[in-house]
């Protein structure tokens, strides 16, 4: 009588198909894994060695984190018949993600000496704040922070910029121009220039002859007076003499004047200097007098 022995092995079973994208973008819409597994009919398992900060696999399916690189396993068990199946692995590339700036606003053609505009917009998901310049030049406008100012006419381009991060590249720069017309302005002119007058040798409580600051309107708007004070008791104010005297109320046209008479009307010895001031709508200029 003869025997034999057969040993009886287990049969190899590989997975197939398993050819997840090989790249995305962060924030893509996670997806389904698929493969074949061999004859055992065990199911196939996922997993992924890649930190939680960049990938996570979650039976099936796998949700894109971060940028990096994802690496994904496959493994199915084996059973009395099959040896467990050659680990399977595939990297799907977590590239930075697209952002935008949206909601930029619009600053519609404005006059010169127009209030300065703020600026908003809204950016993409870096979380990086949005970031306002100009290329133009400094004597057309100007930008700091969030606020635009109009210096001179012609065109101011304003730009908006967001920062990237490891996740998000940096969103598209974003222009807007702003037509800056020469518009209506009142322009405000004090003689005499040195803003300075003079008086001399008074003797106390005596009046002297007076002496004239002229305001003119240089601008092509008209210009709208707000105060006029004098802040001694050593120097008085009195009406000019055949010209427009200036008030608080005054408004001129223009190529217009007024005048503001001054007297020197001292109540000690002693030098004095007092300060006039007006305030206009668009400008507090002082005089000084001594």
């Amino acid at each position: 009588q003869l025997s034999a022995t057969i040993v009886i092995g287990l049969q190899a079973q590989v997975i197939t198909g398993f050819t997840p994208p090989a790249s995305v973008a962060v924030g893509a819409p996670a997806i389904t894994l698929a493969a074949t597994g061999g004859g055992s009919n065990n199911a196939v398992v996922y997993a992924t060695s890649s930190a939680t900060t960049v990938c996570t696999v979650t039976a099936n399916v796998v949700a894109f984190v971060g940028a990096g690189t994802c690496v994904l396993t496959a493994n199915q068990a084996g059973n009395a018949r099959f040896s467990a199946a050659q680990e399977v692995t595939a990297r799907i590339v977590i590239n930075p993600a697209s952002q935008l700036i949206t909601g930029f606003s619009t600053v519609f053609p404005v006059n010169l000496g127009a209030a300065p505009a703020s600026l908003t917009a809204t950016g993409g998901a870096s979380g990086n704040a949005v970031v306002f310049a100009t290329s133009s030049a400094a004597t057309i406008c100007k930008v700091a922070t969030n606020f635009v100012t109009f210096t001179g006419a012609g065109i101011c381009n304003i730009t908006a910029n967001q920062a990237g991060n490891t996740n998000y590249l940096a969103a598209p720069q974003i222009t807007q121009s702003v037509v800056i017309s020469p518009g209506l302005l009142a322009i405000v002119e004090v003689l005499p220039a040195n803003l300075a007058l003079l008086f001399s040798g008074q003797i106390i409580d005596t009046t002297s002859a007076s002496q004239q600051v002229r305001i003119s309107n240089t601008g092509n708007a008209s210009l709208a007076f707000r105060a006029i004070t004098l802040n001694s008791a050593n120097f008085i104010l009195l009406a000019p003499a055949a010209v427009a005297a200036c008030s608080a109320t005054t408004v001129l046209a223009p190529t217009q004047n007024c005048t503001v008479a001054i007297a020197f009307k001292p109540i000690a010895v002693g030098a004095s200097t007092g300060t006039l001031s007006f305030t206009t709508e668009i400008a507090a200029t002082p005089v000084a007098v001594t």
